[in-house]
């Protein structure tokens, strides 16, 4: 209801936000972490791995197949272990992959 002692039919106090909107609070902690983060110096160092295997196992989950290359790596042979209990095919040899359909 109006207070017509007001003089201002329909006036609308604005309300101020107590806590920060989410979208700056999101940024905010992006940048926080980001700053107390160690920057990757090389393929296979600490932040390489933290980031790296982490994301490359969800993406497991979108896979047909593994193709396993390369020599000895700890995180490949995780991998195609994952890929194993998902019931994933494995292959480490190119010629072994069947032709795309």
């Amino acid at each position: 209801m109006e207070d017509p002692s007001s003089g201002a039919a329909g006036a609308v106090t604005a309300l101020k936000p107590t806590a920060p909107s989410t979208a700056a609070h999101g940024r905010a902690t992006y940048q926080r972490r980001r700053k107390a983060r160690r920057p990757s110096r090389y393929p296979g160092d600490a932040a390489f791995q933290e980031i790296f295997h982490p994301i490359a196992e969800l993406l497991l989950a979108r896979c047909d197949a593994v193709l396993r290359i390369g020599g000895p790596s700890d995180g490949a042979d995780r991998m195609v272990a994952r890929a194993r209990d998902q019931g994933l095919d494995v292959y480490t040899r190119i010629d072994d992959v069947p032709s795309a359909r």
